[in-house]
């Protein structure tokens, strides 16, 4: 799935460790109505949605597999909601990126379009 990281940020990683990289949900430039968003607006929106899609898992991320009920709590190219909280921020070729944790994936979300046409409507 390594294709899959270099399509979304244009590089490959070597992820550590339990670690798990996670690119922030993309916020259009300009609205559907036109209106042109700074950066620091989109950046500021892509913090506060705690919504990403997971690019790579470090070897031993949910590791022994018993402590997280039997399987991982997801699977690379999955749409997650994620903690807030004990994230680290890199930019990687413009994009915002998170090293989380894996217990610090709370949930899976099947189909993106509503959190996307939300996103897109402001």
């Amino acid at each position: 799935m390594n294709d899959l990281i270099k399509q979304e940020i244009g590089t490959d990683i070597d992820v550590k460790g339990y670690r798990i990289l996670l690119k922030a949900i993309d916020i259009p430039e300009i609205t559907k109505g036109g209106i042109y968003l700074h950066h620091s607006y989109r950046n500021q929106e892509r913090r506060g949605h705690n919504v990403g899609r997971v690019l790579k898992m470090g070897p031993m991320a949910y590791q022994p597999l018993e402590k997280f009920g039997g399987s991982p709590y997801c699977q690379i190219g999955d749409w997650v909601i994620y903690s807030s909280y004990e994230r680290d921020e890199i930019y990687i070729d413009n994009h915002l990126c998170f090293f989380i944790n894996d217990e610090r994936i709370y949930a899976v979300i099947p189909d993106i379009t509503a959190i996307i046409k939300d996103v897109e409507a402001k």
